[in-house]
């Protein structure tokens, strides 16, 4: 758990978040630009990266689209996940991926989060 808060902490350094508000838990979430928002969980084995970003408009045919782009990759740097979250704001495009324990760095949680949110662009430049 150390390990993960500092990594946290030396994550938020590096690309200009409040670390304070990171507290003690195996759970954070940031907003990250306009809208989106990046989530850094803890598991007993590994650590799951996730981004996500409110959907507004044509959402099944954005979720299918994401779904069968994920599906069509054979060669990824990281292993993705496309989902959806239902909140009562609306609904949210959520893409993850993992870390085993012993990698997790503020360098690995920035590739995490810089390929999910390149990822994404990608998948909506080609849709």
């Amino acid at each position: 758990m150390a390990n993960f808060q500092q990594a946290l902490a030396d994550f938020c350094h590096e690309v200009g978040l409040d670390a304070a508000e990171l507290g003690s838990g195996d759970e954070v979430q940031f907003r990250v630009g306009d809208e989106s928002l990046l989530g850094v969980v803890q598991s007993e084995d590994d650590v799951l990266v996730l981004w996500s970003q409110p959907l507004r408009y044509d959402m099944e045919r954005t979720l299918l689209e994401q779904m069968r782009a994920a599906a069509s990759i054979r060669s990824a740097r990281h292993p993705l996940q496309v989902g959806l979250r239902a909140t009562p704001a609306g609904h949210w495009l959520v893409l993850g991926t993992r870390l085993p324990q012993d990698a997790v760095t503020a360098r690995a949680i920035r590739d995490c989060y810089d390929f999910l949110r390149q990822w994404h662009q990608s998948a909506v430049a080609h849709a």
